[in-house]
């Protein structure tokens, strides 16, 4: 797929520009989600969350469903039935989940002198060897059935969103009915994501059709979501309650988050038919940062997790004192997404591509090609 461009290269006629603006905003989500996450989870045993880290993680929580929308319309552009094409989307995403599950799950405790885990095989299994890795296990499964369910699109587009749009409402009300225990078990399928991959697929079965329409929604969308933030904040507030559960009250299946994931993908890419050589400089900057952004996704999103975990375990005082603060999100996000980038760059410029398709799924050969959706 054409994910993003080459910073410094100019645009190309068959890209997205909308999707890489998404794939940007939706990463930054992902950190920001994984930054305000430990203080929920803290403040989750005296009852209620406290508001701005609750703010921030339910405005972030469009960017899962966003990535599998993502993944469901370049699946649809680039004819999935090959089975080279295949072989080469599983690829860039099995073999950088083994590789940072070896680094991240099974290599810490060896190097301590202990075992590794009992239960790998099964961590593995369901995604649990990292932060955010159910996702890949998730995707994994979707592009293996992906050709099954671009055929079945294809035969009729209104019966396609009819089944969707009931996919939907089961996946939803599964979030409020699978014991929260096993709601981690339940994200590792495929089947919580199949409304947003699908949607995805239907959509890019008729871009130019959906594109139109996306921009004619954009301003109702645009209207909705600071109201589906709201409402999100008082339903993740109620679930706590009832539940006690940190990860059902924030979870990304709500029917508020639905709603929200749904308004804020119309929104951006809505944006598409906005002409880019019509902005003005704070726009062009904006758009080369969201160009790096989204060409690096992937790395940050395999590696962040790592880097909030280890700033969490620093040691000196006046950093737990700033972690505590209001800032404290804002002082996890900025290095675990700067730290992955650099990586990122320095490999593409030093390894071979068989080494960077481990690490990142490639990226020497051609950064335009993102994990995400090929």
């Amino acid at each position: 797929m054409n994910s993003g461009p080459v910073p410094g290269d100019p645009p190309s006629p068959d890209r997205w520009r909308a999707a890489d603006e998404l794939r940007a905003a939706a990463i930054l989500g992902v950190v920001a989600i994984h930054a305000t996450s430990p203080i929920l989870n803290e403040a989750a045993a005296g009852g209620a969350f406290p508001i701005w880290p609750l703010l921030l993680n339910q405005a972030a929580r469009f960017s899962v469903p966003a990535f599998f929308v993502l993944a469901g319309f370049f699946t649809a552009v680039h004819a999935p039935a090959s089975p080279g094409g295949l072989r080469r989307r599983l690829a860039r995403l099995v073999l950088p989940y083994l590789t940072w599950s070896t680094i991240l799950a099974v290599l810490p405790p060896l190097l301590h002198g202990d075992s590794a885990p009992a239960d790998l095989p099964r961590r593995l299994l369901f995604g649990w060897t990292f932060t955010g890795a159910y996702f890949l296990m998730a995707l994994i499964q979707l592009t293996l059935i992906a050709p099954l369910l671009v055929r079945l699109a294809g035969r009729g587009g209104r019966a396609g969103w009819i089944f969707c749009g009931l996919a939907a409402l089961a996946v939803t009300a599964a979030h409020y009915l699978v014991a929260p225990e096993r709601l981690s078990l339940f994200l590792s399928t495929f089947v919580a994501w199949l409304p947003f991959f699908l949607a995805g697929i239907l959509v890019g079965m008729e871009r130019d059709r959906w594109v139109a329409r996306l921009g004619r929604a954009r301003v109702a969308a645009a209207v909705a979501v600071p109201v589906l933030i709201v409402l999100e904040v008082v339903e993740s507030q109620r679930i706590l309650a009832i539940t006690g559960s940190p990860g059902a009250a924030a979870g990304f299946l709500k029917i508020s988050s639905v709603c929200y994931a749904a308004a804020v993908i119309v929104v951006v890419l809505g944006r598409s038919g906005l002409r880019a050589d019509t902005a003005g400089a704070p726009a062009r900057f904006a758009r080369r940062i969201a160009d790096h952004l989204a060409g690096t996704s992937y790395a940050i999103f395999l590696i962040h997790g790592a880097v909030i975990l280890k700033l969490l375990d620093a040691g000196p005082l006046w950093w737990q004192v700033a972690l505590d603060s209001p800032a404290g999100p804002i002082l996890l996000m900025a290095p675990a997404v700067a730290l992955p980038w650099a990586m990122h760059a320095a490999c593409r410029r030093f390894l071979p591509s068989p080494v960077m398709l481990w690490l990142f799924g490639g990226g020497t050969a051609s950064p335009r090609r993102s994990p995400w959706t090929s």
